[in-house]
């Protein structure tokens, strides 16, 4: 069937202006089915998927544990043993909150969640278990150390009693 028979027969069924109303519709639906749906937070959306790339949680061993306390004396070290463990020893400088006391959250929530956060316990379970908690609470930068205080200890690094 030629073309211009097509287009008569087309116009003899549907009148020219129902099929303007089509072509309208539809390029309307075209048009809007492909754009994005705009968020009223997309700002705040913004900031967590900036903020959430730009987290590091990491374990790291004894060497690079000791040289990021060099290379960043603002730290906060953190020894989440508990005091009995504590009474053994600790990494100079840290600071003590026992991962079992029922208010760690809220006295980790204290720190700065800007500069980075050295964790460790007695092995490194519970330090990893912190490090995963601080990262869920916004905490920048988060190392754990690999072996914790025992590892340091062994590779003959400072303590105080």
């Amino acid at each position: 069937m030629p073309l211009h028979a097509f287009v008569t027969a087309f116009n003899i069924f549907i009148p020219m202006k129902k099929v303007m109303n089509i072509a309208f519709l539809l390029s309307v639906i075209a048009a809007t089915s492909c754009s994005t749906p705009s968020s009223p937070h997309a700002a705040d959306d913004a900031a967590v998927a900036q903020s959430v790339q730009a987290t590091v949680a990491k374990d790291v061993d004894v060497t690079a544990f000791n040289q990021m306390m060099a290379d960043h004396p603002d730290a906060t070290v953190l020894d989440v043993r508990t005091p009995e463990e504590t009474a053994a020893g600790m990494i100079p400088s840290a600071k003590h909150i026992d991962f079992y006391d029922p208010n760690f959250a809220n006295l980790v929530a204290e720190l700065p969640k800007d500069k980075p956060v050295m964790v460790y316990c007695a092995a490194g379970g519970r330090s990893s278990q912190a490090m995963d908690k601080m990262k869920g609470m916004g905490f920048m930068e988060v190392y754990n150390l690999n072996g914790g205080y025992r590892a340091w200890s062994s590779a003959g690094m400072p303590t105080t009693k």
